[in-house]
């Protein structure tokens, strides 16, 4: 359920504009950011015809991730459309029968995410479908700050880009053989705290950052 404080930011100025961001404050540390790492599961990858299945994230507070502060949603949807996911990432069709309605799932994750900057592997289309929900379901213009932790990978070429697993595996960090959406922040996560290490004493608008 939403918090008092984020119910009355919706039915007040928001739902008036139609419109919302988080503000950050650029000139923060790095170490004294909080960080939302995220990952979806989804029907398929047309940001138009498809949609999320599942959201996965972590929070990382002073640079350090807590089990404690996780989510996971999982979407109420067609066991038909689902099929082909359901097959790769294991979840069972209990779950999505069984799910939050999207308003509901679409609410906690903003309120999870209220204030941080956000993180992930291709992030950009995970935001995307995301968007395209809460257009359709809030009538909300969402706005974030956040980046993709290739973008801080030292070796990028546009040549190729290397999987997750590829980029785990190169800086010794552990992988699972579990690829759902909680999983699989997990993982960015570590490779995050790995790669933003060296910047934690600057300032925020040194990342790679964008409003996506």
């Amino acid at each position: 359920m939403l918090t008092t404080t984020l119910k009355r930011t919706y039915y007040t100025f928001f739902r008036k504009e139609k419109n919302l961001s988080w503000e950050v404050d650029l000139d923060k540390k790095v170490k004294d950011t909080t960080f939302v790492v995220i990952d979806t599961e989804t029907t398929g990858l047309d940001v138009k015809k498809d949609e999320v299945i599942s959201v996965g994230a972590y929070k990382i507070v002073d640079l350090t991730l807590s089990f404690s502060e996780k989510l996971i949603l999982y979407f109420k949807t067609d066991l038909f459309r689902a099929e082909d996911s359901i097959k790769i990432h294991g979840i069972t069709p209990d779950k999505l029968k069984n799910g939050l309605e999207r308003k509901e799932a679409l609410h906690q994750f903003l309120e999870f995410t209220k204030g941080a900057v956000l993180v992930g592997y291709f992030l950009e289309f995970d935001l995307e479908m995301l968007k395209k929900h809460l257009k359709e379901e809030l009538n909300l213009n969402v706005s974030f700050y956040g980046f993709d932790v290739l973008d801080l990978y030292p070796k990028k070429t546009l040549d190729r880009i290397p999987k997750l697993n590829e980029l785990l595996a190169e800086y010794d960090l552990p992988t699972t053989s579990f690829h759902n959406a909680l999983e699989d922040a997990y993982m960015t996560a570590l490779l995050f705290l790995k790669l933003v290490y060296s910047y934690r004493n600057k300032k925020l608008k040194k990342l790679p950052l964008k409003i996506i």
